[in-house]
């Protein structure tokens, strides 16, 4: 049985994160006291993060961040896959008057959550829930 966290970061586009992405997530999973996920984050571009919207959310156009759970369900989840379109998250810092690096903090932090049970579409709750972890964890990134 493993008993420790497995962060792999994966490069599509390549592009030089402004902060160590395998870090930030260890921190979010060791803030929410996971011991053995495993997590793979994935840097695309816009094209190919189009075609994984089109494919598995029947949306046709490019979107910031997809996070697939990998084991088990909900708050039993312990890792997925977390796909993140570089493009669109420097389109979207710009949009939001963030800087690059603290939208990519949120893309990271929104990921894992996702990737780990979170869900903010589903109840007022779990809105409020995943968005003040996330809030929380762009924070610690953003000190690093």
């Amino acid at each position: 049985m493993k008993t420790r966290n497995e962060v792999t970061v994966f490069y599509r586009k390549k592009f030089r994160p402004p902060f160590s992405v395998k870090k930030a997530a260890e921190k979010i999973l060791a803030g929410e006291k996971k011991k053995s996920a495993e997590i793979n984050i994935i840097f695309t571009g816009s094209r190919f993060m189009k075609s994984i919207n089109a494919a598995y959310r029947l949306k046709n156009r490019e979107t910031d961040v997809i996070s697939f759970e990998i084991q088990g369900k909900g708050k039993n989840c312990a890792g997925g896959d977390i796909f993140i379109c570089i493009d669109k998250a420097r389109e979207n810092a710009k949009e939001y008057g963030a800087t690059f690096k603290e939208e990519l903090a949120r893309l990271v932090a929104h990921g894992v959550l996702h990737a780990l049970g979170y869900d903010h579409e589903k109840t007022g709750a779990g809105r409020k829930k995943m968005l003040y972890k996330q809030n929380r964890y762009i924070k610690a990134i953003m000190k690093n």
